[in-house]
């Protein structure tokens, strides 16, 4: 569920969650993306050992060149992958924290007025847009609840004032209300 036009702008919502994120997802791709090169420098060597054992007549310093080449260019494919790894998984962790941080001002806007200040609202864009639709349904549960005591409280009340000049019918009437409150 979300508002019409709400856009949150800070991006760096929880930095620590967020970089925590980044820098977990960023360093298993980083372990895992190191198999590469070691996987073509191996082949490489593996066949100029070949060549050389054979006495093959290709120049094997090219086969060097062209290995040392395609490190060079697999390394630098590596770095802007991880680059661009990186500037996801912390905007991935955005729209995680997002929702969060809302939460987080909505308990605060609803502790300082004392009551529950509803509904919440996520951006469309966000995840556990579920927590919000439930989060909503169950402070209108709450609300019609509490709503219903308190025309329960108004209504006892109302017959303690008017039952004040009668003892008897007072000591029902609060007893009554005892009950209502559990």
């Amino acid at each position: 569920m979300a508002s019409q036009g709400y856009r949150r702008r800070i991006i760096l919502i929880n930095k620590k969650f967020q970089f925590t994120f980044a820098f977990y997802v960023c360093s298993w791709i980083f372990v895992l993306s190191l198999s590469y090169p070691l996987i073509i420098y191996s082949q490489f060597d593996y066949f100029i050992r070949v060549l050389r054992e054979f006495n093959v007549p290709i120049p094997i310093d090219r086969i060097m060149q062209v290995r040392e080449q395609l490190l060079t260019l697999l390394v630098f494919f590596q770095v802007v992958f991880l680059g661009m790894t990186v500037f996801i998984s912390v905007f991935l962790a955005h729209r995680i924290a997002g929702p969060l941080y809302k939460l987080s001002q909505f308990f605060q806007r609803s502790a300082e007025k004392g009551r529950l200040v509803h509904p919440v609202f996520f951006r469309k864009t966000d995840h556990f847009q579920d927590i919000a639709l439930e989060f909503n349904r169950m402070a209108m549960t709450i609300e019609t609840s509490q709503d219903q005591k308190l025309k329960i409280l108004r209504d006892q009340l109302q017959k303690l004032d008017d039952a004040a000049s009668q003892p008897t019918q007072v000591k029902a009437i609060v007893a009554e209300i005892r009950n209502s409150l559990g």
